[in-house]
């Protein structure tokens, strides 16, 4: 069976806004658009006139004569790029009216009749607008109130579950492959990203959402009874719940779990990054959240950590999820712990190189952001240059836009500034990792950088480890607010062994003076030391330790071992 439809469907209703956006540049200017606008409103009074109409029987009434007519206004009216938006939404509205209400059947006999081109577009385009509805609506609930979910009972939810049935209905009329070749399954694959966050606090919105769901199952089960390829669609690898059958990547499981997300990296890249944001977000941590779910969710973050498949922001995202799951998580994210214990080394590299160089960062941010306000730059020197500036006749430089990624890491900074409670977190999380693992993974993860959470936990102002933090720091010119380090990604920086050696000798011959230990009163030094010791028991235990780490091993116990 040939995979060409399933493969090249991308370009298809997944690749719709792109369409959209392309058919817009092409309508020209604003001018264009209105003088469009103006020659649809008779198009738009006529289609207006017919909403009375809907929704009707399933055979139209015999008064009805004209129904065939009315059919094809509605059908040309949501051609893309053909009309005014406007003339589109009101028709769309008209026709999902009908669909909604599931009888369907003189519309299907209309779309049989038709050339298969036009009826794959129709469907193609039904289906992609009432999933860019329920987009559109998500994307400005998080703008307008940061509400991270959607009621499973608003009308774009059922409008995209309605629209799916009506595909499958097409489909089982001798149509797989055309429906297919509409990019449903690219569709699917959309309601996937999205189903975590539609919200369920009534019976209702249960009901909802248990509906979108069955119809997914249930087109996919028509498309593949009669087109095995759909296998081959990303989708059913992602979405496991919602297939019949074993996923296309499920031939060895126990190998390593996190492989069956690899299908990532044939979707859109903006796919993978709603995927990654909603989990960002935390609308997959509430309390009807599955274990199941949990388990994909994490596969996800250790999946986008990749950075030969994904750009560095996606990477950086990823992390930094991470460590803001381990964080805010009663169990240290115990299942995160699991997956990684069945992991590859390589896995265990990226995401505790990724975490330890977040952690650093977050530290040399506020050592930075403390030496500013020390030194009065945030006031009368900032005031001083601006009137010089203004003296001189210069221009100042204009702060550019944060990016997401450092309006979430500046969040994220200021949640974890001095808070022993992450601290302890991030190392716990650490040390249950290497008691886990085997001698190899706790090599990478020692090559990695992870023994620096250990220095991290004793930076105070009579002890900064320099050689580690000053990659992190974000510098900045003299009368300058603005940033010369590209902060929107983590700084490439290798924590070698010698570096770390160097900063954990100086750390063992102070760490056990009373005059340092004071920096930290009320036992929160014995805190430290007993996190950290749990650490380093789990990286260097008795058994199994190479002597390729012999002089850490040596300088970290030193600092750990109680006095």
């Amino acid at each position: 069976m040939s995979v060409t439809p399933t493969t090249n469907q991308f370009h298809t209703s997944a690749g719709l806004a792109d369409k959209e956006d392309a058919t817009a540049k092409d309508a020209g200017s604003v001018m264009g658009k209105a003088y469009k606008a103006l020659a649809d409103i008779p198009l738009r009074r006529k289609l207006g006139s017919y909403r009375s109409m809907f929704p009707h029987e399933d055979q139209p009434n015999v008064n009805t004569s004209n129904v065939a007519e009315i059919y094809s206004d509605l059908l040309r009216s949501i051609k893309p790029g053909a009309h005014s938006e406007p003339v589109v939404r009101l028709a769309m509205k008209i026709l999902i009216t009908q669909i909604c209400s599931g009888r369907t059947s003189y519309l299907l006999d209309l779309l049989t009749a038709k050339y298969q081109s036009e009826m794959r577009q129709i469907i193609s385009t039904i289906c992609s607008l009432c999933m860019k509805d329920l987009e559109d609506l998500s994307d400005s609930l998080e703008r307008k109130t940061r509400t991270h979910t959607v009621p499973a009972s608003s009308k774009q939810v059922i409008a995209i579950t309605w629209a799916l049935i009506f595909a499958a209905k097409m489909a089982t009329r001798s149509a797989q492959q055309l429906v297919i070749d509409a990019g449903v399954l690219d569709v699917i694959l959309r309601v996937y990203i999205r189903y975590p966050t539609l919200g369920v606090t009534t019976a209702h919105d249960s009901e909802c959402k248990t509906e979108l769901f069955d119809s997914c199952q249930y087109l996919l089960r028509i498309l593949v009874a009669s087109t095995p390829a759909v296998f081959d669609h990303p989708v059913c690898s992602l979405w496991t719940d919602c297939n019949a059958q074993p996923p296309a990547y499920g031939e060895e499981p126990s190998t390593n779990p996190i492989g069956f997300r690899a299908a990532w990296r044939r979707v859109p890249r903006a796919c993978a990054k709603q995927r990654l944001m909603i989990i960002f977000r935390g609308s997959l941590w509430g309390s009807d959240f599955d274990s199941a779910s949990e388990i994909e969710a994490y596969r996800d973050l250790v999946e986008f950590t990749r950075a030969e498949n994904y750009d560095a922001e996606t990477v950086a995202l990823a992390a930094l999820a991470i460590l803001k799951r381990i964080i805010s998580s009663s169990d240290h994210a115990q299942s995160l712990i699991n997956l990684l214990t069945q992991g590859s080394q390589e896995d265990v590299r990226r995401v505790f190189s990724g975490i330890v160089q977040l952690w650093l960062e977050s530290i040399a941010d506020k050592i930075q952001k403390d030496e500013t306000l020390a030194s009065g730059q945030q006031g009368g020197a900032m005031d001083t240059h601006s009137e010089t500036q203004s003296h001189t006749g210069s221009v100042p430089e204009i702060p550019t836009e944060p990016t997401l990624l450092e309006q979430e890491k500046e969040n994220f900074f200021y949640k974890v500034h001095g808070l022993d409670s992450a601290l302890f977190a991030v190392v716990a999380f650490a040390g249950e990792c290497a008691t886990g693992v085997d001698s190899g993974t706790r090599q990478a993860m020692v090559e990695c950088g992870v023994p620096a959470l250990v220095l991290s936990a004793f930076v105070c102002d009579d002890y900064q480890p320099d050689s580690l933090l000053e990659p992190f720091r974000k510098a900045v010119p003299k009368g300058s607010r603005r940033k010369t380090r590209d902060g929107s990604i983590i700084p490439a920086t290798s924590l070698t062994s010698e570096s770390i050696n160097a900063e954990a000798s100086t750390l063992s011959v102070i760490v056990h003076k009373p005059k340092f230990q004071r920096n930290w009163q009320g036992g929160r030094f014995a805190q430290r030391v007993n996190q950290c010791a749990a650490l380093m028991n789990g990286l260097f235990p008795a058994e199994g330790t190479g002597e390729q780490y012999a002089v850490t091993r040596a300088l970290f116990s030193r600092i750990v071992a109680h006095t």
